[in-house]
This record gives structure tokens, sequence and C-alpha cells, in this order.
């Protein structure tokens, strides 16, 4: 065991003193560093170009008040000549119009006038209101830029991290606002013409699809002007707790169940999510309250009473949200928020890629170099087995990359502490029965998981080292492996995704067996499993085989590797 030891402390002492390895390292930190500030400028820069001074909001106010007066006028003129013909032409004993006749005698002649309109006025009014609420509520500068980044439409909005939902507020209170103004317009144009008002009636026209929010509870305006006012989250919790209690369309008990959730809401809000974060919440809530009411009732969609195992994967889904919601984790099984989880593997990625090249170029010349250079003789004639010179070797690939692992892992962590992106949640289900899996542990096995591609690799080049005696053919024939083999696989994969073959070929190939990570941290939901351990038993199915099968695929390649490396150096002579 000490001549093991020694062996193998030589071969730390080695790597060391190589610069291109401390070089790699370095660069592999510097890579994710630089990922995180691109990440960190890209959004900074949605928040910091959307100012507008007083002047451009009343000067884009401006246009569009003139292209509503024009277009009222027009259409005042088009209503009185509607009128005319219709009071000439299509009118009942009664004094009403006979519409039946009117649209099979002059077919839709004045259709347009009914659904141009609305359509022609009614984003137009949205979005001065819009505009008066900014200069209203929001005159400083800082404020108004964070919400303007949903200038260019309402239906857009992009708030700050810290005023989304204000900004849920802005675009209530200015669809109601613009809709009592689209009343008052109407009324100005078919003022003088009742008939061709009986006529617009006749088709029924939807408000909302132009942005305008006809329904509105008692008192609603006040308390959205409230919110706007005060800032106050729990006021606009409040008001949605009202508009849930005056709503005529649900049940007593619906009206409970979705009263918890607008209280989940409020407990799992943070002033720093981000837009995404709190667009996921709000959705992931609904969906909760949805699942509740749907398992209140014992039925499916369609009417059917539901099975036994439709009740519990209802149970198992209701678990999975309930706790993401409540940790803030706005999602459930693998994935808290996809926007946080899209930059936490952009930034693994960046160092883990760098991590590759270096652990090819370790495992191409740990043995080929002192081959070429003679110096392994020394070893060769020193009172040692070849098999422990050849084992300490591995074991300096397996401790480089661990360390690189590692350094992945607290550059990661350091990245999204410095950066503010905040730490994901990963929430599982164990039993039946959601988990929370702490941060920390999530990170460290995301990272592992996605660096055995890199050890991968890794052993490869290990094993040509050996074979080959020439650590520049390793190295390449490794990086061409890795790299290029790699992705013309994927793509023939892509090409022939609807070959059973190609299909099956693919699975029994590396690249289908990869991306570990993916496998063991996805939704487990979105793959029809309902146990956390389904996910290591079952058929998983992203990128190829299951977690299960991969990792066996993986450590059996990896082991013949080494064996194959051990062999060859055992028995063949070094010169």
């Amino acid at each position: 065991m000490r001549k093991f030891s020694a062996l193998y402390r030589n071969e730390v002492t080695k790597v060391i003193h190589k610069p291109i390895f401390i070089v790699l390292v370095a660069l592999t930190v510097a890579s994710m560093l630089f990922t995180g500030l691109v990440l960190k400028l890209d959004i900074s820069a949605s928040y910091d170009n959307g100012y507008r001074d007083n002047e451009m909001y009343e000067s884009e106010i401006e246009n569009f008040e003139e292209n509503i007066k024009n277009s009222v006028e027009y259409y005042k003129k088009e209503v009185a000549s509607l009128q005319k013909t219709l009071a000439d032409s299509y009118m009942n004993e009664d004094g009403t119009v006979d519409i039946e006749k009117y649209e099979e005698e002059a077919g839709q002649t004045n259709y347009y006038i009914s659904q141009g309109l609305p359509y022609d006025i009614g984003w137009q009014l949205v979005r001065i209101e819009y505009l008066k609420i900014l200069k209203e509520y929001f005159p400083e500068g800082t404020q108004k830029s964070m919400f303007n980044i949903g200038a260019l439409s309402v239906s857009q909005l992009g708030s700050s991290t810290r005023l989304h939902f204000l900004g849920d507020t802005a675009e209530r209170l200015a669809s109601i606002r613009a809709y009592d103004r689209y009343e008052q317009i109407l009324a100005d144009v078919y003022k003088d013409a009742p008939q061709a008002y009986e006529y617009y009636e006749y088709y029924d026209f939807n408000p909302v699809s132009v942005g305008m929010s006809p329904e509105t509870y008692s008192g609603e305006k006040e308390k959205l002007e409230g919110i706007l006012r005060d800032a106050d989250f729990n006021v606009y919790i409040d008001a949605m707790a009202d508009k849930i209690k005056k709503d005529e369309t649900l049940t007593e008990q619906e009206k409970k169940i979705k009263l918890e959730g607008n209280e989940l809401l409020r407990k799992a809000y943070r002033p720093n999510m981000s837009e995404q974060a709190w667009s996921e919440l709000n959705e992931k809530l609904n969906l909760l309250s949805n699942c509740k009411i749907q398992l209140d009732s014992g039925k499916t969609g369609n009417g059917r009473n539901m099975t036994d195992e439709e009740i519990k994967q209802l149970e198992t889904q209701i678990s999975e949200l309930t706790l993401g919601i409540g940790n803030k984790a706005a999602g459930f099984g693998g994935n808290q928020t996809e926007e946080k989880m899209t930059r936490v593997g952009m930034i693994a990625s960046a160092g883990v890629a760098i991590a590759g090249i270096a652990m090819i170029l370790m495992g191409g010349m740990l043995i080929a170099e002192e081959i070429q250079t003679g110096s392994i003789k020394t070893l060769i004639i020193a009172p040692v087995k070849r098999r422990k010179i050849v084992g300490a070797k591995f074991a300096m690939l397996v401790t480089f990359a661990l360390v690189e692992s590692l350094i992945i892992f607290l550059t990661l962590m350091l990245v999204c502490a410095v950066f503010g992106f905040g730490f994901a949640n990963h929430v599982f289900v164990f039993a039946g029965v959601a988990h929370l899996m702490n941060p920390v542990l999530y990170y460290l096995l995301y990272v592992l998981l996605m660096s055995v591609e890199s050890f991968f690799a890794g052993c490869f080049a290990f094993m040509l080292s050996a074979l080959l005696r020439n650590y520049g053919a390793a190295i390449a024939l490794s990086m061409v492996g890795t790299f290029v083999l790699g992705d013309t696989v994927s793509l023939i994969r892509l090409m022939g995704e609807d070959s059973l073959i190609i299909k099956h070929l693919y699975e029994v190939l590396p690249p289908a067996n990869f991306e570990l990570q993916e496998k063991l941290f996805s939704t487990s939901l979105e793959t029809g499993g309902i146990d956390f351990l389904a996910l290591l038993t079952g058929n998983f199915g992203i990128k190829g085989n299951s977690l299960t099968v991969s990792v066996i695929y993986l450590a059996v390649f990896i082991t013949l590797f080494v064996f194959t490396a051990f062999q060859s150096f055992n028995k063949r002579d070094i010169k």
C-alpha cells in the first residue's frame, strides 16, 4: 500500500507541475464566471433600456387620441348611413329592425361597422389608459423604466422583480378604464341611430379579445388604484379574494378551495421573484386549485367517476404542487422554474465543456507521454508491479475528475450567489409524498451527473493512451470521438427518428446514455411516473434509455476502458 501511495503522490506532483492543467482549471472557473456575467448583463439590460420621459408618454397618448378621434368621426358617418338604410327599408311595424330580412337581402354590407369599431378603438384605449397609469402612479424614472418593459403591448407586460404583481394590477385597471370609456364612445357614435345600435347588438362581441374587461365587481377599480398607490401585495391578494367570493359561477366549495390557493400565493410570494417565476407560481396555483376541485368532485373532466389509480395520481400531483409552492419552488417535479434551471444549466455547461477537454488531455497523457519520453522506464525497473503503476495513474484521473467537479460545483454556487440568481429547489415524490431536496445537495448531484460524460471521455483517452502509446494520437482520437462523433450520431438520430432501426441503434451508442442529470431530475409527472423510484426502474425516455440502463451501460464501458488499459500496460513490452 505504501508503494501505491508513493506512486500516487508522484502522479499528483507531476500533474501539479504541468501548467496546462492549472490553466484549464482556471479556464473552467473563468468560463463559468463569464457565462454568469453575460446572463446577468442580459437580464439587467431588460430593465435598464425601457425608460421614457413624460414627454414621450404624452406624445404617444396624443397620437392614439388623434387616431381614436378620426375613427369615431368615420364610424359616426357610417352608422348614420346604416341608420337611414335600416329605417327606410327594414323596419317592422313595432319600429324594430327586421335583422333577418336585412341580412337576407343586403348581406353583411355593414357588418364591419359592428366589428371594426371595437377592434379599431379598443386596443388603443387600453394602451392610452395603461400609459396614463404609468404617469399617474409611477412618476419616478426607475419605477417607470421597470414597468415600461411591456410598453409595446399590454399583453406582453414584463415588470420588475419587485413590482411584477403591480404590473398585473396596472394591466387590469387599464382594461377596466378602457372599457368604461369605450362604452361612452359607443353611446356617442350611436346617439342618433337607435336602429343601427339594435343591429350592432345583434352581433356578439367579446371585448376581452381587444384587452378590455367589462366584468367587474363593486369597488374593484378603487381597490386596484389602492394597490398601485400603496404597492402593498397583501392588498392585491385581498382584492383577488373579493373577486373569488363574488364569482357566481363557482360553488361555495370551489370558492373555498380557490381562496386557500389565494392564501398560498400570499405565503409563497417573495419581492425578489422574477417575472417568469411569478407567472409560473400563478399557473401552478391555478392548477393546484383545479386539481383539488376535481378530487373533491371525484369525477374526470367528461363526468366519469375517477378510478383509484387516477385518484392516487391526482393526490400525488397535489402533494407535489403544494410543497413546491410552499417552498417558493413555483413548480413540481424536477423543475422549480424553467428560467432558473436554464441559467444553472448554461453556467454549469460552460465549466463542464472545459473540464471535458481537460479530462481528455489528462487521460491521453498519463501513460503515453511517459512512454514517449522514456521516463516510464524508471518506474518499470523499480520493485513495483505494473498494475500498481497504471492503478496510480488511473487514481490520478479519478482525482482530477472529482476536483474539476468540485470546482464546477463551488463556482456554480458562487456565481448564483454573486449575480443574484438564487438557488433552485428540487421537488420530488417518494412513496406518493412530495419532498424538497436541499439546494446544495441538488447542485452537487446535478454537477456530478453532468460531469459523467467528461469522465467517460477521459477514460476512453486513458485506454487509447495505453494502446497507442502516443499521446497526440490518443488525444486527437478522443476529441474526435467525443465532439464530432457524438454530434453526428445525435444528428443521425434526429434525421431518422421515425425509423425503428435507428432508434434502437441510437440506444446502444453513448449519446443516448449521457446527460444523467436530466434523467434523474426531470419532472416525474411529465414522464407518467407517480413515484420517485419509477425514475430508476421505469422506461424514462429522455434521450434514449432509462436512468438505470444508462448508469449500467456507462459503468460497463468505463470498466472495459480501464481493464483494456491495465491489460495493455501489463502485457506489452516497453522499449
